[in-house]
């Protein structure tokens, strides 16, 4: 993770993305989740978790196509994390999986908490009916 991270900034000139380089240096690591069964799996979550508009999974989970397109739209940590929560709660194959999620800075992961006791219907007062415990301890 700190070579990549060292890619990201600039630091190191081979074998960072050309996305990188436009804006948002310095990269820091908001979350690492680990625990999937193979590097398959992994990048499947990856691609999914970077392309919400395009994934199947993530579109039936949401419910609406509009509405991935909108969340892919949004911009910055949080709302990246709220995918997060969607991926880790309700996209399936992904949430059968024992998933850990570790966040090495403490104001993401007071942001993730708040956004998954929030529920699905995006009121942070009103929990979901279909949430049978107060949140997944494998998710903080």
């Amino acid at each position: 993770p700190s070579r990549r991270i060292r890619q990201h900034n600039g630091i190191l000139k081979a074998g960072g993305a050309n996305k990188t380089k436009r804006a948002g240096r310095p990269w820091t690591f908001v979350a690492i989740i680990h625990g999937f069964q193979d590097k398959i799996t992994a990048l499947q979550f990856e691609w999914a978790w970077q392309n919400v508009d395009k994934s199947k999974a993530f579109r039936e989970a949401v419910g609406d196509d509009a509405m991935a397109r909108k969340m892919k739209r949004r911009m910055g940590p949080k709302a990246r994390l709220d995918e997060l929560r969607w991926l880790l709660k309700d996209v399936q194959p992904f949430c059968l999986y024992s998933l850990t999620v570790y966040f090495p800075e403490r104001e993401y992961c007071e942001i993730f908490r708040g956004i998954v006791s929030r529920g699905k219907s995006g009121n942070p007062y009103k929990k979901d009916d279909d949430d049978e415990s107060e949140g997944r301890s494998e998710m903080l």
